[in-house]
């Protein structure tokens, strides 16, 4: 027999409660089922509608000694060519009410004698088929039958189960758009992960090409204006096409972080040295910049840790500090505190504001104006993944107009 609630309103503002407590899209569909078979019926089928087709996602009965039986309904998939019950619901968006299961109307809603038999085994008797109801729109419909050969719905129940398949279909919906978001993002990810791979190969020819023209008109004896200007010309173009790459790289990275596929080679690394290398690729920007960096380090500090992702963080770091630094000397510390290799990395630039400070380690956002600082805003995410992945930790500290100091602890 249907089970009987006392208190519809406080089941309705629980069964919400629980609805409400997970995003995934399966998980939802199986709480939606046992909600009813627990508070509401005796037994549940949940059934999502594309438009076109119908699929079975859930079958649920209150007695568990049957639950194996009623797994059978998995194999009976509604027939769009049926126009009643489960069809009819979804076509029309109106409840169904069937009082009692009688041969005629089994024989009407389904052709498939296995499944008519299934139907009998489970005692299943008074039905009501209703349509789950979201955005105006039916994604599906929420079957609910009595066993008691003696009870019969009326039109009596009809509100407390509308009400309760609407908050159903609600928080499915939700799930189900959420589920789609995901999918989407991972599309994306694997789409600029591709592009990125792409991109880079064509890019690096160009370099090679830029970078060897130049070496051969310096080593020539042939010296005028134009051959200068030609120089400066390429000069210019290697460095849009180095600044090119780095967002290459940034978008690869992104779309790896995001996909989950970022990977971690380990081995023994001297992270003095590493720093000081990441320092000298930076010998012309800094001096183009007129920037000073200020060092101060242990003589050695060895750890285990991948040394190209390392390097990445340094030197996205030290780049972010020449960027927003204004010119003014920057000053790096590497020292061994503890069991971590602790590094500093300080500027004398703008700062950042503390409402801020969280923000901006998060995918494409950024602390200040796009147009007066150019980048896509992922340097920092890519930072953190990184650092995480070693088991470290990345923090910040600042103030709007004084600076702002990046630290970097590595477990050892």
């Amino acid at each position: 027999m249907p089970h009987v609630v006392s208190d519809k309103i406080l089941f309705l503002s629980e069964a919400s409660k629980v609805l409400s407590s997970s995003l995934d899209y399966y998980t939802t569909l199986g709480t939606v089922a046992e909600l009813i078979v627990t508070g509401v019926s005796d037994f549940c089928i949940i059934d999502i509608f594309d438009g076109r087709k119908m699929s079975r996602v859930a079958v649920r009965v209150a007695d568990r000694k049957k639950q194996k039986l009623a797994n059978k309904m998995y194999e009976f998939l509604p027939s769009p060519s049926n126009k009643e019950a489960i069809y009819d619901t979804a076509k029309n968006n109106k409840t169904v009410l069937i009082k009692k299961a009688t041969p005629t109307w089994l024989n009407r809603v389904s052709k498939i004698k296995e499944e008519r038999e299934t139907i009998k085994k489970l005692g299943l008797n008074s039905h009501l088929f209703v349509p789950l109801i979201s955005r105006g729109q039916t994604i599906g419909v929420l079957t609910t039958a009595s066993m008691d050969p003696k009870f019969s719905y009326s039109e009596t129940d009809l509100p407390f189960i509308e009400e309760l398949a609407n908050r159903a279909a609600t928080a499915v919906d939700k799930a189900r758009l959420y589920l789609e978001a995901q999918k989407a993002l991972r599309t994306r990810d694997e789409f600029l992960s591709v592009a990125s791979h792409e991109l880079k190969t064509p890019l690096t020819s160009i370099l090679l090409n830029i970078q060897a023209v130049i070496k051969k008109i310096q080593k020539t004896e042939i010296e005028s204006p134009e051959i200068r200007e030609i120089v400066k010309m390429l000069e210019l173009s290697s460095r849009q096409s180095h600044r090119m790459a780095r967002l290459i790289n940034d978008l690869l990275n992104v779309s790896v972080a995001s996909t989950g596929r970022l990977q971690i080679e380990k081995e023994e690394t001297e992270l003095i040295g590493l720093v000081k290398e990441v320092i000298l690729s930076f010998k012309a920007r800094l001096k183009d910049s007129n920037i000073q960096v200020v060092v101060d380090m242990d003589e050695k500090i060895v750890g285990m840790w991948d040394k190209v992702r390392i390097e990445q963080v340094i030197a996205n770091l030290l780049s972010n500090a020449i960027k927003y630094g204004k010119g003014k000397p920057i000053l790096i510390t590497v020292k061994k505190l503890g069991k971590n290799a602790h590094i500093r990395i300080k500027d004398n630039g703008i700062g950042i504001k503390k409402v801020d400070q969280e923000m901006i380690f998060e995918q494409f956002k950024r602390a200040v104006n796009s147009k007066e600082y150019s980048g896509l805003g992922v340097g920092l995410y890519i930072c953190l993944q990184i650092v995480e992945a070693h088991k470290g930790k990345l923090s910040v500290e600042s103030k709007a107009g004084d600076g702002a100091s990046f630290i970097v602890d590595l477990p050892l």
